[in-house]
């Protein structure tokens, strides 16, 4: 995690993988309550589609979240999902 910033009752947040940086967002409250800058956490990136677009097999309402598992045993809440804003591949440079 490498950025939390809280925005009224959701956030936004920047969290970076090893190959992947995620702008994220929820307007769940609490949701960034999990998040805390520095700290790894286990994510995994999903697709959802609204339950009237299912049938039709409609994919143009599909949105991407990140779900993000937390890392404090004993927690009542469990993982938090949020919006992908945007994502971006990192480059790392090549070890010679």
């Amino acid at each position: 995690m490498t950025k939390v910033k809280r925005v009224k009752d959701g956030c936004i947040a920047s969290v970076e993988s090893s190959k992947v940086r995620f702008e994220i967002s929820s307007d769940v409250p609490g949701a960034c309550s999990i998040l805390r800058a520095g700290e790894d956490y286990k994510a995994q990136v999903s697709t959802t589609r609204p339950a009237d677009k299912v049938a039709a097999n409609d994919d143009t309402a599909d949105t991407t979240v990140l779900v993000i598992y937390n890392n404090v045993k004993g927690n009542v809440r469990d993982n938090s999902v949020f919006e992908v804003e945007s994502q971006e591949q990192l480059r790392r440079p090549k070890l010679s």
